[in-house]
């Protein structure tokens, strides 16, 4: 098992989950790849039937709402548990192929939270952007309060604002960093955007996986 987490910070959990990714790496993987495949047929959705077809404006809202559609009822609910895979290592344990199923065993409330996330981060962007991150900032724990504790929707995301609560800046901080390994992976030679994306996944669950044990501890005397 993982010692305890010292206490969130953005270093501290990059480091931790390099360490997670490097225990459970095939397992990760072969999740990302997983997610990847079926995040991809949503997109595949968004193809361009051409500007010279009559029938283009109702063949591309037809199109459009199919990956909306796909991107709610499956990709969601698959990030759900695909975000508890990287919460089982982050925590030192052993993921296994089912957990990646998690989202889909409580299926309607993980639906209705992640759609009601993404509308709330959707409308803070409309609201000139900054509302848009600071809202994506305090709802980025629900999907592993909905992995994790299984509440209502409406709980998970109150649950998330509030765990968030304090620790803005760092997640931010965070985000800031996540987009530099991402460009990272991307200049190795494309495919290292795979092993960067897991090293962000398990280095985020780090981080909500120390706030939970930060919060959880009594505060030190005196």
């Amino acid at each position: 098992m993982a010692a305890p987490a010292p206490g969130p910070g953005i270093k501290a959990s990059y480091q931790r989950g390099w360490e997670a990714l490097k225990a459970s790496f095939w397992i990760l993987l072969g999740i990302t790849l997983l997610y990847m495949v079926v995040q991809g047929v949503g997109n595949s959705f968004t193809v361009d039937v051409g500007p010279d077809d009559p029938f283009q404006p109702a063949q591309d809202l037809t199109i459009v709402g199919l990956g909306s559609v796909w991107n709610t009822l499956v990709v969601a609910p698959l990030g759900v548990g695909v975000a508890y895979v990287f919460l089982r290592a982050a925590r030192g344990e052993q993921p296994e192929a089912g957990d990646v199923a998690e989202g889909f065993r409580h299926y309607l409330d993980t639906v209705v939270a992640m759609l009601l996330a993404g509308l709330a981060t959707v409308i803070g962007f409309i609201l000139l952007i900054v509302p848009g991150i600071i809202v994506a900032i305090r709802l980025s724990f629900t999907s592993f309060i909905l992995a994790d504790e299984k509440p209502g929707a409406i709980d998970a995301l109150k649950a998330s604002w509030e765990r968030t609560g304090g620790y803005s800046w760092q997640i931010f901080g965070f985000a800031l960093l996540a987009l530099l390994v991402a460009l990272g992976g991307l200049l190795l030679l494309v495919v290292g955007i795979i092993p960067a994306v897991m090293w962000i996944g398990t280095s985020y669950a780090s981080f909500y996986e120390a706030v939970m044990s930060e919060r959880s501890s009594p505060p030190a005397p005196a």
